[in-house]
């Protein structure tokens, strides 16, 4: 192999580790926006668990019947729904 090719190897392998650098900085970069969203959208389950449930709650305090309850929320049971109603009346 010639000194030229030889250069040009050495310069394609130099460039070529300088660029699997970046991808790593840019995976690592990536895993954290990754987590950071994660947080956010188990934050806002949480937060929908909870507006659902104080929903559930004020139905069952303002007397509906546990059977329409348990139809609108995808058929919650009745002790769950007593369950739910018990936990935002001792708040």
């Amino acid at each position: 192999m010639s000194i030229k090719s030889r250069r040009a190897v050495a310069n394609a392998l130099t460039a070529l580790q300088a660029d699997v650098e970046q991808l790593q900085r840019n995976d690592e970069r990536q895993e954290k926006v990754l987590d950071s969203h994660a947080k956010e959208i188990a934050e806002l389950q949480e937060t929908v668990k909870q507006m659902r449930n104080a929903a559930i709650a004020a139905e069952a305090n303002n007397r509906v019947p546990y059977d329409e309850i348990s139809k609108r929320y995808g058929g919650i049971s009745k002790g769950r729904i007593s369950q739910i109603k018990k936990e935002f009346s001792e708040r």
